[in-house]
């Protein structure tokens, strides 16, 4: 309650003052004199964004991307511009005219353009922003070295990368500690649609080109959307206007992994030319078409690790460092993906005050997964009897009257899967900006795309002595041990003739097999206009003020075409026939993990893509086909519209600057889902929810400038995340037992209300003309109403025995408090030729806690939990080196261990730290616009992905190896 009065005073006290700001603002406001102008790179011609503009005075503003600007000048009839890298310069004006201001690379022989010039870019840009941002820039042909935007985005400080189990790559990043759905994504302010079933966004489907500056807003003003608690994201891409001229280039690449031999070729290009009499026409187009083949393989623990002594359920204490584990799975994935895209923008601008544009990009993932397993392990056999377990119970035969581990029984599987995935993501804007005197006015619709589609095969072969007399006895009467001695390699042990038979395919009869159809698609809508209304008297620099409008429109169809057991097959005759006997089997794959697993513990056999495919469609004409009803069950829609308007004002005084403002989010859902209700007389059928709630949203930013290096910030703002879609719905699920009682049931919640975020920032930044930076942040989020799945089981007139219900709800709370830090410096200094060396470092340190709010945990004294894919620490160090056309970067990436998800009996999934070693090196043939690059990425061998069962990295879960890529890449510029 205390807490709820704490907020409504500071957003009270918040909207007073912004009133009060703009009402002085308003009154002192006179009529302003404008210079308008654009800040180039004498030797490239590159527009130079964040550079300073300032006046004898006192005014001054930063320029946009294209490099231009709009200074109110009054009196003054001169100006001084400045940039990181670059010598300043003091020029006249003529007040109302545009002119051009050239800017020399500051103690430069030779004109930089590689490494050290993106970073010159990204400091300029960082350091003029009104907000705390980290800033990455491409090089000059629109790419970064790794495989997608997400790896790119994880060197960048607070942000931590997310990496896909099977092919190795990032796929995801968060925040400061903050999920990815906590985040906003965009590309130039446009939001990208969806591609998942929550607000995820998957970035391997975007690749490293096309691409000007990716951007990190780590706090929010009130003209940037409010679901954003960890922050937003946006990629920005190039225009025409960035560089005049006509300039272009190609880019040719091949790749190779050394773990399956998978090799690559990628092409890409780009294009930008202004037209026209007074160059007031620009096009820019980029393209990127590439696939490469990759090997990942993976060692899993198979039934759970479970403790010695028999836990009653999952809700029971545990001891999770004790604990004995029943299998060991190995997994191969074969991946094919291939990427194309590209991105396009039209610019038309008739004067210098007014600027029209269509931006759009495209990009699409196609992603063929072929996954060979085999399962090692020991099956539940009936225990000696107890005391602290029902006598003739089953499990392993562990803990019995001499508490040893004894298994009696075991099995093995082979399994296949195959997976055709395609996702695909893109977006068209309209939109433009005018100024006129004081007034600056902007607008845009856009429109997003995401959709993904999958389509999947599976098909198991087991073999477990589980017909007499067909399957050898061994099964039968034995167990399996583990070595653990290398904890991410078990290493499985068994008796007798029990290696042979893990590789005899003649034992091996059908166990199951399915195909099914998955298809997401998200459409977003989007309107906003802004304005901003410039003054140049007293402390009041700018009043703004805008609205926007989203729609988002998602649909999921689910739909299985088989879902076949042994023993609905193994009534049809065909089908009794072992793996071998069917033709599906094929070579043997030999040793994994560089001959860890090898000889009497090898992987073994394939299984063939076509002839499984073809045999599981020749089952569907025998089986009875999956139900309208049961397919329907699976499917969803849903609409989501977002009112927003805000008003901020801009003060400056001297040295200071603030930005104040409020923000308001009108939110309404609409969503259908399916309800299941298995008694007779139970209601089956879709049913429709809505939902709506306000937020209200208010923020203060302040800088302090003392000089044009050093820059202090401070922010106080809040922010929300939205519930998902299927939380926030009347979906529900009843079960009930033979006497048609309900025992339990599963449904959302319309009436969730989003996450709500007090966020303070303090930081400071020291910046110098050699390209260097020393930078230091602290940061703390209390977040209020945490979305939770709660699981209670509560006697009602439904059941008296209780009923089970599954239902998400608020109430929850976290905390997130951390330190960033970094230093980078191009060391220009030293004498030649060491003046080409540089370094980057950062590094974040943060503590998270969160309640997951589930009351089966807090018996267990496992309430408190660290943020999901939050680690507590990471870091990036870089050293660079670039002269003579020579360009070389040894970069290290690490992050530390975090809880990817909670499981049963308050033991949760972690992932072990990781760290990558990359290194990239070019050359570029002078006055030729050619170049050559090699790029070798994971030098170490790292592994992609290690999860464990608990903290303690004793008990591995999943551990993958993706080994080393190498590239190879030849680059046209013009």
């Amino acid at each position: 309650m205390m807490e709820d009065l704490v907020m409504a005073n500071w957003r009270s006290m918040l909207l007073a003052t912004t009133v009060a700001c703009a009402s002085v603002g308003f009154y002192s406001a006179a009529e302003a004199q404008a210079v308008r102008g654009r800040v180039v790179d004498t030797d490239t011609g590159a527009a130079i964004k964040g550079a300073l503009v300032t006046t004898p005075s006192g005014a001054s503003t930063s320029t946009g991307p294209d490099g231009s600007f709009v200074l109110d000048t009054g009196i003054d009839s001169q100006i001084t511009v400045s940039a990181i890298g670059y010598d300043a310069k003091t020029e006249a004006f003529e007040k109302e005219r545009g002119f051009e201001i050239r800017l020399k690379q500051a103690g430069e022989l030779v004109i930089v353009r590689g490494i050290r010039l993106g970073q010159a870019r990204a400091l300029n840009d960082q350091r003029s922003a009104s907000n705390t941002v980290a800033v990455q820039s491409a090089d000059e042909a629109g790419r970064f070295p790794d495989n997608n935007v997400a790896e790119s985005l994880s060197r960048l400080p607070g942000v931590t990368l997310v990496r896909d189990q099977q092919t190795g790559e990032g796929q995801l990043v968060t925040i400061r500690g903050l999920d990815s759905g906590l985040n906003v994504f965009t590309v130039n302010g446009v939001r990208l649609a969806q591609t998942q079933t929550d607000r995820q966004i998957a970035l391997d489907t975007l690749p490293t080109d096309g691409y000007q500056q990716l951007r990190v807003s780590k706090t929010s003003t009130p003209d940037m959307d409010g679901d954003a608690i960890g922050g937003t994201v946006d990629l920005i891409t190039p225009t025409a206007f960035d560089r005049r001229g006509m300039h272009y280039g190609l880019a040719v690449e091949g790749s190779y992994q050394d773990r399956g031999d998978g090799r690559g070729t990628k092409i890409s290009g780009n294009f930008s030319n202004v037209f026209g009499s007074s160059e007031n026409f620009g096009v820019y187009v980029s393209f990127y078409a590439g696939a490469r083949d990759t090997v990942s393989e993976e060692s899993e623990n198979e039934g759970e690790w479970e403790p010695f002594l028999w836990r009653r359920d999952a809700n029971v204490a545990i001891d999770e460092n004790s604990l004995f584990l029943p299998g060991v799975g190995l997994d191969l994935y074969e991946n094919s993906l291939e990427r194309f895209g590209g991105n396009f923008s039209f610019d038309w601008r008739p004067n210098d005050a007014t600027k029209l544009y269509m931006r759009g990009q495209f990009g699409q993932f196609d992603r063929s997964v072929i996954n060979n397993g085999l399962v090692v392990r020991s099956i539940a056999s009936p225990r000696l009897a107890t005391p602290t377990a029902p006598a003739g119970s089953s499990l392993w035969s562990a803990n019995g009257p001499g508490g040893v581990y004894a298994p009696a029984r075991m099995r093995v599987d082979r399994y296949f899967g195959s997976r055709e995935i395609t996702k695909a993501q893109g977006f068209v804007a309209l939109g433009g900006e005018w100024s006129k005197d004081r007034l600056d006015v902007s607008g845009e619709i856009s429109q997003s795309t995401g959709e993904e589609s999958n389509q999947s095969y599976s098909l198991e072969y087991r073999a477990d002595g589980g017909l007499a007399g067909t399957f050898d006895d061994y099964f039968l009467t034995n167990g399996v041990t583990f070595d653990t001695s290398d904890e991410r390699f078990p290493l499985w042990n068994l008796a007798g003739n029990g290696s042979s038979l893990v590789y005899d395919d003649s034992l091996f009869r059908f166990n199951g097999g399915s195909i099914n159809n998955d298809e997401i698609t998200d459409e977003k809508t989007t309107a906003k206009a802004d304005i901003r209304f410039r003054s140049n008297k007293g402390i009041f620099e700018s009043l703004g003020a805008g609205i926007k409008f989203v729609r988002s429109s998602r649909a999921r169809d689910q739909n299985r075409e088989l879902n076949a057991s042994s023993t609905e097959v193994n009534l049809l005759a065909p089908t009794r026939s072992t793996a071998a006997a069917r033709g599906l089997v094929g070579a043997d794959y030999g040793p994994m993990f560089n001959g860890v697993y090898s000889g009497n513990r090898r992987f073994g056999t394939l299984y063939s893509p076509d002839g499984v495919q073809s045999f599981l469609r020749g089952l569907t004409s025998g089986l009875e086909q999956a139900t309208i009803t049961s397919n329907l069950q699976n499917d969803s829609s849903g609409e989501e519209d977002v009112l927003a308007i805000y008003g901020l004002t801009k003060l400056k005084h001297k040295a200071w600057d603030a930005t104040i403002g409020v923000r308001v989010e009108r939110t309404e859902v609409e969503n259908t889902f399916w309800r299941t209700d298995t008694g007779t007389g139970g209601v089956t059928g879709n049913t429709t929810s809505n939902s709506d709630y306000t937020n209200v949203l208010p923020s203060i930013h302040v800088n302090y400038r003392p000089n044009p290096n050093i820059v202090a910030r401070g922010a106080i703002w809040t922010s929300i995340s939205r519930p998902e879609f299927q939380n926030i719905s009347a979906r529900e699920s009843v079960t009930r037992n033979a006497q048609g009682q309900i025992t339990a049931i599963s449904r959302g919640n319309p009436n969730l209300k989003p996450t709500e975020s007090l966020n303070f920032d303090l930081g400071f930044e020291w910046y110098n003309q050699q390209v260097g930076l020393v930078q230091a942040a602290i940061y703390h989020k209390d977040i209020k109403k945490f979305i939770f799945l709660n699981n209670a089981v509560s006697a009602s007139s439904l059941n008296p025995d209780g009923v089970n219900i599954s239902q998400p709800l608020n109430g929850t709370s976290a905390t997130v408090s951390g330190l960033e830090f970094g230093v980078q410096q191009q060391l220009r200094f030293l004498p030649s030729p060491f003046d080409g060396l540089g370094f980057i470092f950062n590094a974040t340190l943060q503590e998270t806690e969160a309640s997951t709010g589930d009351p089966t945990r807090l018996p267990l004294g496992r309430d408190i939990i660290p943020l999901i894919n939050s680690p507590d620490s990471q870091a990036n160090i870089s050293i660079f080196y670039e002269k003579f056309g020579f360009e070389t970067r040894l970069s290290y990436n690490y992050s530390n261990k975090y809880i990817e998800d909670t499981r049963d009996n308050g033991v949760d999934k972690w992932i072990q730290a990781w760290d990558r070693l990359d290194f990239s090196a070019r050359y570029n043939f002078k006055d030729t616009g050619l170049s050559i690059s090699f790029e070798a990425q994971n030098l170490l061998d790292s592994h992609a992905y290690w999860a464990t069962k608990g903290e303690s990295s004793a008990y591995q879960k999943d551990y993958v190896e993706a080994g080393r890529s190498f590239f190879l890449t030849l680059t046209y510029k013009h």
